[in-house]
């Protein structure tokens, strides 16, 4: 199943959409190719507002987190020209880049499923809410293009996973400096990611917060707390190398959104219409039928984009009701990413992304209840999926540079899917064999 959503992530991709997923691009490059932040060379990807002038230098006004990550993809893109392997219609470089969000999404799908067996629900239940993540949510068209909201997903949703499970953060420290680490990670790619960790921190010390102050909880706090600098200080010194300042935002010199030049400045948008675009739309009701006027930018709020999360949110009284202690964790973190978004001036859908995976995680106590005693239920519940499903079909494929009369623009560079994932599959077959033996 994996492989078969790897593969329709792929095709769906078009290759570079805007500037944003192109200042992205840029920075990579330039990094790969040159050693050095400016993008001069390569301004063609980003064209228009994603990028900084700074005496005398042009420079993305991306975190850098994501350019890190393209660097073994653009490696990836030498190995495969080096072979002769033919990349028939795109540039090999943006080929090769678009593994990475396509590899981020698959990822991400195999940990809502391992997260769903986690918390109890069956291999079936499991597996069903997966797929259904998988292709009737904005996920579909986040593992489609080089935007630094499919890693962000990944590396916070890793954080969780490892962290749900610790009861005792002393005799269960290897989990906690893993969700650490993966959090400060997340931290170089979506800045308000960092917000994330008093969350977590506050979830694994739940049981006995005394022992915090005790010489082995001392110990715990201090190297999360270096883990966390490490992380940082990758940031800083980005921020001296390209802005020759070590604590700023990464945008506060693009002239092309003035807002961002401080947090409270970017932070002072309407509340109330950014909730409703975030999530009912009805300021643009009309966009739950037309479906035109819902694209690009433009793309409705959860609700009009993906009617299947009201079935998620159905959901949330069961969860509560089974793990309170989970449940409040994951209602922490879309709190701390709806409150940033809605207040933000410019809040867009995909600006709550990373939280989507808990948004929809309630979904399998619905689906649970309905695959078990199967009632008048279950025909809307399929008809919303259903919904769900070419919504999100049709938001991809109407996304700016998706759209223009070549669906599946993807389908000619299978060549560098198949390179990279069939050894990835023959490794995930030889480890759960070594795993099964040696159980």
């Amino acid at each position: 199943m994996l492989f078969g959503i790897a593969l329709l992530y792929f095709v769906s991709a078009a290759g570079i959409n805007c500037s944003n997923d192109g200042s992205h691009v840029a920075l990579a490059k330039a990094i790969y190719n040159d050693q050095d932040v400016r993008i001069e060379k390569y301004f063609h990807y980003v064209a228009c507002c994603d990028f900084v002038q700074k005496d005398g230098r042009i420079l993305s006004d991306r975190l850098p987190g994501n350019a890190l990550l393209m660097q073994p993809f653009l490696a990836f893109s030498a190995l495969a020209q080096y072979l002769g392997i033919p990349s028939l219609r795109q540039e090999p470089d943006v080929v090769a880049i678009h593994l990475l969000p396509v590899l981020c999404g698959v990822l991400t799908v195999l940990l809502l499923f391992l997260l769903f067996r986690r918390t109890g629900f069956s291999p079936e239940v499991s597996l069903i809410s997966s797929l259904v993540y998988a292709v009737c949510t904005q996920q579909w068209l986040e593992a489609t293009h080089a935007f630094s909201h499919a890693p962000s997903a990944l590396f916070v949703l890793a954080a969780v996973y490892a962290i749900l499970p610790v009861r005792d953060p002393f005799s269960q420290r290897k989990e906690v400096f893993v969700s650490m680490a993966l959090l400060g990670f997340a931290t170089l790619l979506e800045l308000q990611n960092i917000l994330f960790v008093p969350i977590v921190a506050l979830y694994a010390c739940r049981i006995a917060p005394r022992r915090l102050f005790s010489r082995e909880g001392l110990s715990l706090v201090s190297i999360s707390a270096w883990i966390l600098l490490f992380f940082v200080g990758i940031l800083m010194t980005y921020n001296y190398i390209a802005f020759h300042e070590l604590m700023i935002k990464t945008n506060t010199y693009n002239h092309n959104f003035p807002e961002e030049r401080s947090f409270s400045a970017s932070l002072s948008g309407n509340f109330a219409a950014g909730m409703d675009r975030l999530f009912t739309n009805l300021g643009r009701i009309r966009t739950y039928y037309d479906w035109v006027g819902g694209s690009g930018n433009e793309t409705p709020g959860l609700l009009a984009a993906s009617p299947v999360m009201l079935i998620s949110f159905w959901g949330f009284r069961d969860f509560f009701r089974r793990l309170p202690a989970q449940a409040w964790l994951f209602l922490a973190f879309i709190v701390i990413s709806v409150l940033i978004a809605a207040f933000h001036k410019t809040t867009l859908t995909r600006h709550i992304f990373t939280v989507t995976p808990f948004l929809f995680f309630p979904f399998a106590y619905i689906a649970e209840r309905l695959l078990a005693k199967p009632d008048w239920r279950l025909a809307p519940v399929f008809l919303l999926v259903v919904l769900s499903f070419l919504r999100s079909f049709y938001i991809g494929a109407t996304y700016w540079g998706h759209g223009r009369g070549d669906l599946l623009a993807f389908r000619t560079e299978i060549a560098y899917f198949l390179l990279l994932f069939i050894p990835l599959l023959l490794l995930a077959r030889v480890w759960s064999r070594n795993r099964l033996s040696a159980l």
